[in-house]
């Protein structure tokens, strides 16, 4: 009868698969393949599984596997032992210790998936001797996916963070859902432009895709590492999966790289030139809080619109940000560029300031006390009315960007008027 394995049995047989790991990798890597073609052409276990469980990548670690998969990889570590790399000593892989025969007779069945696959490619073109561009629908890509053929491997790859499960380090992904997230929002509302994920193909251990009758063939045992464009990748799957309808074209670099060129590689696209965030800010074009800015500089209901200028609107950008959570929501956008050409035009008319454009320090005054007449639920034109521009400017002192220390410098200003008025 099924029973499992007791504990200690457990913990002792976990050590001893994972000294045999250890062994292996310090074999040529044609010992850990051969393992992996055990556990795909036996027990129908996908190849990028058993690649994770020699990684330890969560979920496949070894201190993850379920007792199925514990025996799976226990009797194939065995065979390959026992019939080409007998240094390994087979002799502590007693399945008959750990198992009843019951279990035995089940868990040596295949699992019940469909069999992993080569990879068909139809829609693909040569850029170099060692470089490839593909073209694959989503539906494909999620294919992929569902069988762990894009990987991340640690030997070629920004680093893995540690987790602790039930006390036991587990290697996984630092995924960043932020920028997932962000990527998600984008493509639901059409507005992403994908970038091109790159797969490794290490040729020191694999042969270069096979071309046969104008297709592309990836054989199953073939590791690709996704090496660039992680975080896409999932953003792309996850929305497929929340629906269904959803159709992308999908666009990934092949490239073959040994394991110190493929460093190199990452090295050199974390040395890239990235944008500065003043230039970052002016080109997103879809962000709510550029829209209040342009608005606000366009329209003659705002008394000094035409006097943002792009490094001002950076600074405002900046401002608002901080201030207001409007980034995503139009509705909300549009309720504040009223509110805040209302109070900007108060200040102008109250102030005499007809004649020139706000400074900085006027724009991040009137900025924060409009955020400040909101939270109190006071009125901003008396708060205006009673403060001294002059004795806040001379304390603020800002550099580039307003930082905490200035809104709460503001903001103990106004609660200070606020409480003499009242």
């Amino acid at each position: 009868m099924l029973g499992g394995i007791d504990v200690e049995n457990r913990k002792e047989l976990q050590t001893t698969l994972n000294r045999k790991i250890k062994q292996i990798k310090e074999f040529p890597r044609s010992a850990q393949k051969e393992v992996e073609k055990v556990m795909a052409t036996k027990y129908n276990v996908k190849f990028g599984d058993t690649v994770d469980i020699f990684n330890e990548i969560s979920p496949f670690s070894v201190k993850e596997l379920n007792d199925e998969m514990l025996y799976k990889l226990m009797n194939s570590i065995r065979e390959v032992a026992l019939n080409r790399y007998e240094s390994l000593d087979p002799s502590d892989l007693f399945v008959n210790k750990y198992f009843t025969e019951e279990e035995i007779e089940l868990y040596e069945k295949p699992l019940d998936e469909e069999t992993d696959f080569d990879i068909e490619i139809t829609d693909w073109k040569q850029v170099s001797p060692n470089k490839y561009t593909i073209y694959v629908s989503i539906d494909e890509v999620i294919r992929w996916r569902n069988y762990n053929k894009l990987r991340f491997n640690p030997e070629t790859q920004r680093d893995l963070v540690t987790i602790i499960v039930k006390g036991v380090p587990i290697k996984k992904l630092d995924i960043n859902r932020k920028s997932v997230n962000e990527m998600k929002e984008l493509r639901k509302k059409g507005l992403y432009f994908p970038v091109r994920g790159i797969i490794n193909i290490n040729p020191d251990y694999f042969d270069k895709p096979i071309i046969k009758d104008g297709k592309m063939i990836i054989p199953a045992e073939t590791h690709m590492d996704l090496i660039e464009g992680f975080h896409n990748y999932i953003a792309m799957c996850e929305v497929k999966d929340e629906n269904p309808n959803y159709e992308e074209l999908c666009e990934f670099d092949i490239m073959l790289l040994n394991v110190d060129d493929a460093n190199r590689f990452i090295l050199q696209m974390d040395k890239k030139n990235h944008f500065k965030t003043n230039q970052t800010i002016r080109m997103d074009r879809i962000n709510q809080v550029n829209y209040i800015i342009d608005q606000l500089n366009k329209s003659g209901e705002f008394h000094l619109y035409g006097t943002i200028n792009s490094s001002m609107a950076v600074f405002i950008n900046r401002i608002i940000t901080r201030l207001f959570d409007v980034r995503q929501d139009r509705r909300k956008a549009i309720e504040l560029l009223d509110k805040i050409t209302n109070n900007m035009n108060y200040a102008v008319k109250s102030k005499n300031h007809f004649d020139k454009p706000f400074d900085k320090y006027e724009w991040l005054i009137y900025l924060t006390a409009t955020s400040y007449a909101i939270d109190k639920n006071v009125n901003f034109n008396e708060v205006i009315d009673d403060i001294n521009l002059a004795d806040i400017i001379k304390e603020l002192d800002v550099v580039n960007v307003p930082t905490s220390r200035h809104y709460k410098l503001i903001n103990n200003y106004l609660s200070e008027v606020i409480n003499h008025v009242l």
